[in-house]
């Protein structure tokens, strides 16, 4: 009988919540410092040069490229050429280990079919609320959770192909940012110890001023800042397993479990026994 053959569906990729969505246009002194958080977003550059960090590599995307973010990935945008930048933001939840998979720091350029749900989602988008200022939550013209459930559908549909591209930006060469992304490697490599800038810098055969210049212009941050902000990511991702306190501060560097406490609620605003509550 036809039931017997029917096919049980697991959908690789579902999106759970729509954070934000919005367009912007920036000019070409435009610089975003950068931020982290919990939850995955996609930039799509639809004109102009965009720069890109992005968890130790540093990328120049032209039009038609679409920049993923994992949650709790440092990232940063500017302006890298000459023309203004326009760009398109969505922010999204899911626990896709698919997408995970596939897209985590990935650069796409895309195809014809990506571009047409691009634009679909898009027109949406501007139809919907003014630039900067679109709340999923708020069509302004007479829209509905069926509204909202159709734009992450069509986001959906735009995930798969651009999961399937075999058409990825390679990231920058340049020497620095080959500096870098060695930096951050080595960073999270000592993350259970403490290391000096200067120590970090000797490793990297450079000098320590060299070095700041470095994370100065992809990072817009200093070297210990940096190491600190890799620290607390993998710190969260520790207690988000169950690790205790006092194990996730050894894990990461700290002697004092007092300390750490002290320097994850100044840098998260929550203890680590607070953040873990919030996310449960």
């Amino acid at each position: 009988m036809a039931w017997e053959s029917r096919i049980i569906i697991r959908r690789p990729i579902e999106i759970r919540a729509l954070v934000s969505a919005f367009t912007a246009e920036r000019g070409k002194e435009y610089v975003f410092q950068g931020e982290v958080h919990n939850f995955w977003e996609m930039v799509y550059v639809k004109e102009g040069m965009a720069g890109f960090t992005a968890d130790g590599q540093v990328f120049e995307c032209p039009p038609e490229t679409v920049v993923f973010h994992k949650p709790n990935e440092f990232h940063r945008i500017w302006t890298a050429g000459d023309e203004p930048l326009q760009f398109t933001v969505i922010s999204f939840d899911t626990d896709s280990q698919y997408l995970s998979d596939q897209l985590s720091n990935a650069v796409i350029t895309l195809s014809s079919k990506s571009r047409a749900l691009m634009a679909e989602l898009q027109s949406i988008i501007e139809n919907n609320g003014a630039p900067n200022a679109y709340l999923p939550g708020d069509f302004r013209r007479g829209g509905s959770v069926v509204d909202v459930a159709r734009f992450c559908g069509t986001l959906e549909l735009l995930l798969y192909e651009c999961a399937a591209s075999h058409q990825k930006v390679a990231p920058k060469n340049s020497s620095s940012a080959r500096l870098f992304a060695a930096a951050v490697r080595k960073m999270n490599g000592y993350i259970s110890q403490p290391i000096k800038s200067q120590q970090l810098a000797d490793e990297l055969n450079i000098s320590l001023a060299h070095l700041k210049r470095i994370f100065n212009r992809y990072a817009l941050t200093g070297v210990h800042e940096y190491f600190l902000a890799i620290k607390i990511k993998k710190a969260k991702a520790l207690l988000s397993q169950g690790e205790p306190v006092y194990k996730v501060a050894e894990e990461v560097g700290f002697d004092n479990p007092n300390y750490f406490s002290a320097t994850f609620k100044r840098e998260t605003g929550l203890s680590p026994t607070q953040w873990v509550k919030r996310a449960e």
